[in-house]
C-alpha cells in the first residue's frame, strides 16, 4: 500500500499545493483600489437624478472571500432653492458607514443561489445579517444594536422629519418568487 501511495502522492499533492498557493497570492495581490474606483463609477452611472455620489476611503479583503470597506459615505446634494439668499447654501446630507464587511458564499453561487453575510458599523452601533436568494425566493435577516439614527438621511427622507435616538432590534423579511 505504501508503494501505491508514494506513486500517486505527487500527482495529487502538487496540484493541491499549486491551488493553495495560487489562491493565497491572488488574495494578497488583488487590485482592491481598481474595484473601489469601479464601484464608485458604476454607482454614479446608475443614478437617474444628479446630486448623489458615493465615496469609499479604503477597500480591502476580509477573510477568504470577503470585502471590507472603510469610510463609506453616500452624499446627497440638496436641490437649489428658489429665492434663497446667496450666503445660505444648503448643506448636503451625508450617510456615513464607518466600516462595512461583506462575505459571499461562492460555493452556493456555483449552484445558483446568492448567500451574502454583512456587518456594518453605523452611527456608533452595529447592523449585521444575511441575504439569501434562490429560485424559490429571497430572505433578508438583519439585526441592529445601538445604531444612532440622527443624521441617517435615508430614514429622515422616509419619514420627512429630523430623527434622534438609537435603534436596536431585528428584522426578517421573506420574499417569495415574483
Amino acid at each position: 500500500m505504501k508503494d501505491r501511495l508514494r506513486k500517486f502522492l505527487p500527482w495529487v499533492g502538487y496540484p493541491v499545493f499549486y491551488l493553495v498557493v495560487f489562491a493565497l497570492f491572488t488574495r494578497c495581490t488583488f487590485p482592491y483600489e481598481s474595484v473601489r474606483d469601479r464601484v464608485v463609477a458604476e454607482f454614479e452611472a446608475s443614478q437617474k437624478q444628479p446630486g448623489k455620489r458615493l465615496e469609499i476611503d479604503e477597500l480591502g479583503g476580509h477573510w477568504l472571500f470577503g470585502v471590507k470597506a472603510e469610510g463609506v459615505r453616500l452624499i446627497t446634494e440638496p436641490p437649489p432653492k428658489l429665492g434663497a439668499a446667496a450666503g445660505e447654501a444648503p448643506r448636503p446630507k451625508v450617510m456615513a458607514v464607518d466600516s462595512l464587511k461583506l462575505s459571499v458564499g461562492l460555493l452556493r453561487r456555483l449552484f445558483g443561489t446568492w448567500a451574502v453575510s454583512y456587518e456594518a458599523e453605523v452611527g456608533g452601533g452595529v447592523i449585521e445579517g444575511t441575504f439569501f436568494q434562490n429560485a424559490e425566493g429571497a430572505r433578508i435577516v438583519a439585526s441592529a444594536k445601538d445604531v444612532g439614527v440622527a443624521g441617517l438621511s435615508v430614514l429622515e427622507d422616509l419619514v420627512e422629519l429630523p430623527l434622534g435616538g438609537e435603534l436596536s432590534g431585528s428584522l426578517r423579511l421573506v420574499l417569495p418568487q415574483g
